[in-house]
């Protein structure tokens, strides 16, 4: 939300670019309740039309495809929105809420004839996460892991409409939002 306030975009949100810094000593429950870092700036911008027209293209490995909002991948991608970055951060709270790399719950949820290889996920699109969502075994199984209010939390992270690219005081609200049902959720 401080990368959007600030007119930036990251580009490439995905849990590897998620990091937590703690002393050597501490066990993995204190690392985790710790602050956690973005990193991963490669191919942040400015969000406006000029940095636009100068940005670079992200790496397109497959597993880093999944991250990316269906508009912004292949051929005929849209420039990258905020709402792209908001749909990658609820890919990563769905492999928090599932413990589960975000190709392995496509695997578990049935969309694995979808991911290919490098080839193929040119040819053919790869799965999207709010297709998946909108399944109903999908949404009982993170139900079940994570209850309503971080479920709500990642729908909110995917219905986010095209207009936000252009207003930035609903974007806030809505990233305001997301947080606000996170704070709810109990650890």
């Amino acid at each position: 939300m401080q990368l959007h306030t600030a007119g930036w975009l990251h580009k490439g949100v995905c849990s590897e670019h998620v990091r937590f810094v703690a002393s050597a000593n501490l066990d993995v429950e204190a690392v985790v309740t710790n602050k956690a870092y973005l990193v991963g700036y490669g191919y942040a911008r400015p969000d406006t039309t000029v940095a636009a027209a100068m940005t670079e293209l992200p790496v397109t490995a497959t597993n880093r495809d999944l991250y990316r909002h269906p508009s912004a991948r292949g051929e005929a991608r849209q420039s990258f929105q905020k709402r792209f970055d908001t749909y990658a951060l609820a890919c990563v709270l769905i492999e928090l809420a599932l413990w589960l790399r975000l190709e392995n719950v496509f695997i578990k949820h049935g969309f694995s004839h979808l991911l290919g290889n490098e080839e193929s996920a040119v040819k053919s699109p790869q799965p999207s996460l709010t297709e998946l969502f909108n399944t109903a075994n999908f949404r009982m199984d993170l139900l079940h892991h994570v209850g309503p209010e971080y479920t709500k939390a990642v729908a909110m992270c995917l219905d986010l409409p095209k207009s936000l690219t252009d207003d930035q005081e609903a974007s806030t609200m809505i990233e305001t939002n997301v947080l606000n049902r996170l704070r709810l959720c109990k650890v």
